[in-house]
């Protein structure tokens, strides 16, 4: 009997977590991390959100409050412009590598951030 309901609980804790979906926060996305040699640390290239925007950019894990940088959206910078990575992507976010590396000593690697 013991093992019987063992056996049901773990069918059943395996089937919330696939049906389990989680919503995102209104302005919320996931982005690639790119590098922009000639950016500003307090500035990022990413075609989700308008210029001028400001973002918070988390990336895990998480070690304290200082590794989140907040970043003004700079969808006209040049080098960015020219790039076709960055002009047709809005899974992209283009940041200094001085802004990486305050996040957790982030690379550009296949890294995201949120």
């Amino acid at each position: 009997m013991r093992q019987k309901l063992l056996l049901d609980l773990a069918a059943e804790a395996d089937r919330k977590s696939v049906e389990l979906k989680g919503a995102a926060l209104p302005g919320q996305a996931t982005c690639v991390m790119l590098p922009v040699v000639d950016m500003d640390p307090n500035e990022c290239f990413c075609r989700r959100f308008e210029t001028g925007t400001e973002v918070i950019a988390i990336r895990f894990p998480l070690g304290t409050v200082a590794e989140i940088p907040k970043l003004r959206v700079n969808n006209e910078h040049e080098s960015c412009l020219k790039n076709k990575s960055f002009r047709e992507s809005v899974d992209a976010i283009g940041m200094s590598h001085i802004t990486a590396a305050q996040m957790s000593g982030a690379d550009y690697d296949g890294d995201t951030c949120v």
